[in-house]
């Protein structure tokens, strides 16, 4: 009974040892995860955000009034403890009779890298659909 309690206990150790060293391995990989997933949901919110914020401009009909509604747009998407802030990266770029160019910059803190903050940046360019003024 002996012999058989003591192949049982090392049986039980390798698979203890097993676990242990799985996990060295599992927890790396799933907080690296969870920080790609941050980034890739960052990133999208991101795209959709620059997006409306195009659009809301091109529904203006002078520079001035597109800048406003751009601030607008952007003072309105939440911020939390992973999105820091949004704000325009270098203005906008609108063009009488064509189109608005727009480009956003948002600040990310990932959850689990020890690195400090992300920068995610993107462009979106939509035609006029207000006529512009005579100024």
């Amino acid at each position: 009974m002996s012999l058989r309690t003591n192949a049982r206990n090392r049986k039980a150790q390798s698979l203890i040892e097993v676990l242990a060293g799985a996990m060295v391995f599992l927890v790396p990989i799933s907080l690296a995860a969870l920080d790609l997933s941050v980034m890739l949901v960052a990133n999208s919110a991101n795209d959709h955000l620059v997006k409306n914020v195009a659009r809301a401009a091109a529904d203006q009909d002078s520079q001035v009034k597109a800048l406003d509604a751009a601030k607008q747009c952007l003072a309105k998407f939440p911020k939390s403890s992973i999105i820091v802030d949004v704000e325009l990266d270098g203005g906008l770029d609108y063009q009488d009779d064509q189109q608005v160019a727009v480009k956003t910059v948002m600040i990310v803190k990932l959850p689990v890298s020890l690195g400090g903050e992300l920068k995610f940046h993107a462009l979106a360019v939509e035609p006029l659909v207000a006529k512009p003024s005579d100024v």
